[in-house]
């Protein structure tokens, strides 16, 4: 009967699964993610409106269709159940039952969810590049062609203004191509930034364009003619279920090609498919071959049954076997979505074959918990565990035994040779300070610190017997957090302490692909006075990737900090430019602008990072946009994001520091979008300009003094600025 609540899974189906119960309605046992419990079919795999609201004005609804196919479709499943073990059944009644059951259920809508995403990045990445423009133009390269260089010079020359602004033509070169970067989309052609906002719009709605698209295929026909036709040629007979019965998955059906694993059939390509399977009920089993007399094994049926399905399995019965098949549940059924981000891994040691669960089942073994022993053991790491300030040496144990399970867990992913240990301190300002960095440094380590947050965690350099390596220094509640019975903050120092493993693995990858770098100076004034403020951002793009499938969630706190950084800059920078123009000190302005522009380049790092580890389009916040949109850096991010990944993408790979540099004209970007354009001089010199824009409103009827004196002093009555000399 139809109605609000409305079945994915017919109650027809269910019912076979019946477990003994003293009430009238027939009940079943339901293992999901969260929970296992039984109850009444008709609250099992239901959603309401899952399929159609309820008619207004008489006509049928789909669910209401579905309602009256499945009056003759319960005959065809009583009729597959009548067939006895080890007799052939109705082929063209196995086909039609199994190719319905397949399309209409919510496991279809929930997984290719998350497909469509990948697929529009595909799209996007296909059909929203003209390649052919973009070479013309000289989109993909370092500066403008040669001949739009000449094109860009005929308007300089042409147009006054330009020359007015003071600016050597090498800076307003790099303007001009940044604008053209960050607006070729937009601006160069018309249709092709029309189908991005369109495809990016089809990914963030993806869940609800499921649900059309499934209801409409569904409208069109209840039973698909070509799935229907390809599984009529199967040979289709009844098995009987190994020893303890069968469970159902919420995608009713596996298909087995060749030698590989079973996956959900909705998955698996019809041409390639060899087997097909369905529980009828927890004693007997529909097996489709496509060869006859042929029929695989089915011992391990219910585990391939959790791991393919989607949210939950239904079961005739309780039981431990059955409870311990929730830990499967959805691993490989995400399995081809996932894919991509497992890719993303390619460039570590070993390749990257990571389930979203592995780090789980290690820390619930240090509480009890018994796992069986991992396949592969990686050799033990060289390193130390530091404690300053812990309770009582007990504590310290557990803490170092589940960081052991994590390094290991890891270690096969990531290159961890270079870790050289772990500090946790209650005074964390002082073990930072303290740390023996085993070299000389200009200044001494100190956490991130202002108005909007405070750093927790720090992985430095240290230079141990001729080799580079990595420190995390991290606070005490860290630690404690992963030996805290609150999940919560578990997950969030399990999420902190891989995050920090990933900058580690970072640092190994740079220094093996460019031995030295990290030792020595940067003998470019120009790279060394943009250089640090882009540092932190590739490699927190780099952590924050790697590290986020273990806390999805924290994408929230990277974007709160993002906007917390860009309101930071675009509040504190202005004051001090202003102050600039009274005293003349470009030190002082430096001093406020560059951390500030570091801070937001580095928590856009890590926020971009995060969300491609996720497979996630970062700017879905509304208020993210509109806050980038007002300070005129939206189209901007894309380009910023766009380096990144292709950093990431060479991960090891890399020939020359010189694809780290390219991402200083992002630094150089967010000074111009605060009024101060720098530049290297013929005589080495890092100079920078300041003009007056929109400080013009607030110094009419003042006398900066000292700084027109030392203009004068100069002998630069027009500019503003300021030779900043930077060792080599």
């Amino acid at each position: 009967m139809s109605g609000r609540k409305q079945h994915h899974i017919p109650q027809s189906v269910l019912r076979a699964f019946e477990t003994p119960s003293k009430g009238k309605k027939t009940q079943v046992w339901v293992f999901s993610k969260r929970n296992q419990f039984k109850a009444p079919t008709d609250d099992v795999a239901a959603e309401r409106h899952f399929y159609s609201e309820l008619s207004t004005d008489g006509t049928k609804t789909l669910d209401d269709l579905i309602t009256d196919y499945e009056n003759g479709f319960t005959n065809q499943i009583s009729s597959l159940r009548s067939v006895p073990v080890g007799a052939s059944a109705d082929a063209a009644i196995a086909a039609e039952v199994i190719a319905h059951l397949t399309i209409r259920n919510a496991h279809l809508r929930n997984s290719f969810s998350g497909g469509i995403r990948l697929l529009v990045e595909q799209a996007t990445d296909l059909f929203c590049n003209d390649q052919n423009i973009r070479t013309l133009f000289g989109i993909d390269g370092k500066t403008f062609s040669q001949a739009m260089t000449a094109r860009v010079d005929e308007q300089l020359a042409s147009d006054p203004r330009f020359a007015a602004t003071g600016l050597p033509r090498e800076v307003l070169h790099k303007i001009s191509f940044m604008a053209m970067k960050e607006n070729f989309n937009r601006f160069v052609t018309n249709s092709l930034p029309l189908m991005q906002i369109a495809l990016t719009q089809f990914s963030i709605e993806a869940p609800s364009f499921m649900r059309t698209g499934q209801n409409k295929a569904l409208s069109a026909g209840l039973v698909p003619d070509a799935r229907t036709a390809a599984l009529g040629k199967f040979h289709w007979t009844v098995r009987g279920a190994p020893e303890g019965g069968l469970v159902l998955p919420d995608c009713v059906a596996l298909g087995i090609e060749g030698e590989s694993q079973p996956q959900p059939l909705i998955m698996n390509d019809l041409d390639k498919l060899d087997y097909v399977l369905m529980p009828l009920t927890p004693e007997k089993m529909l097996v489709g071959s496509r060869k006859p007399d042929t029929s695989p094994a089915l011992e391990r049926f219910n585990y391939d049954a959790a791991a393919c399905s989607h949210d939950f399995i239904v079961s005739n019965r309780n039981g431990s076997d059955r409870a311990e098949l929730t830990t499967l549940l959805g691993s490989r059924s995400q399995l081809s979505i996932e894919e991509a981000i497992r890719q993303s891994f390619e460039g570590f040691k070993t390749e990257y074959n990571f389930p979203t669960t592995t780090l789980a089942p290690e820390v619930a073994h240090y509480a009890g918990v018994q796992e069986e022993p991992a396949a592969i053991v990686p050799a033990a790491l060289n390193y130390r565990v530091s404690f300053q300030g812990i309770a009582d040496e007990a504590t310290a144990k557990r803490i170092a035994a589940v960081l052991d399970g994590i390094v290991r867990e890891l270690s096969p992913m990531m290159s961890l040779d270079r870790l050289d240990g772990f500090t946790f301190a209650e005074d964390y300002e002082a073990a930072l300070r303290d740390l023996d960095r085993g070299f000389e440094t200009n200044g001494t380590l100190k956490p991130t610190k202002n108005d909007y947050g405070v750093g927790v965690a720090m992985t430095p350099i240290v230079f141990r017997n001729g080799v580079v390596k990595s420190r995390v220094v991290a606070r005490m509640w860290i630690a404690n957090g992963l030996v805290s019975e609150d999940n919560e903050a578990q997950q969030i120092a399990l999420h902190m302490i891989i995050s920090q493993l990933a900058h580690v693995a970072c640092v190994q990858l740079l220094d093996e692909a460019l031995p030295g770098f990290f030792m020595s100076r940067l003998e470019n004034s120009y790279q060394a006075f943009l250089y640090p403020c882009v540092d932190s951002a590739w490699s927190g793009y780099f952590a924050a990737r790697a590290s986020a499938i273990f806390d999805p969630n924290s994408e929230f706190a990277y974007r709160e900090l993002t906007l917390a950084a860009l309101q930071h800059a675009l509040t504190a920078i202005p004051v001090a430019r202003l102050a600039y123009r009274f005293d003349g000190n470009m030190d002082k302005l430096m001093g406020v602008t560059l951390p500030a522009v570091t801070a937001l380049l580095n928590h856009i790092g890590h926020l971009l990072g995060h969300c491609d580890g996720i497979q996630r389009a970062a700017f879905e916040d509304e208020q993210l946009e509109a806050s980038f949109e007002k300070a005129g850096l939206r189209a901007w991010i894309d380009l910023f994001h766009g380096d990144l990944a292709t950093i990431w993408d060479r991960r090891g790979q890399w020939s020359s520091i010189e694809e780290f540099f390219l991402l200083n004209r992002h630094a150089e970007r967010l000074l111009w979008a605060f009024g101060m354009f720098p530049w290297k001089t013929d005589e080495g010199a890092v100079w920078v300009k300041v003009p007056y824009g929109e400080d013009t409103p607030h110094l009419q009827g003042a006398q900066p003094i000292p700084r027109k004196l030392w203009a004068r002093f100069l002998g630069y009555l027009k500019d503003i600025g300021w030779v900043r000399r930077l060792r080599r």
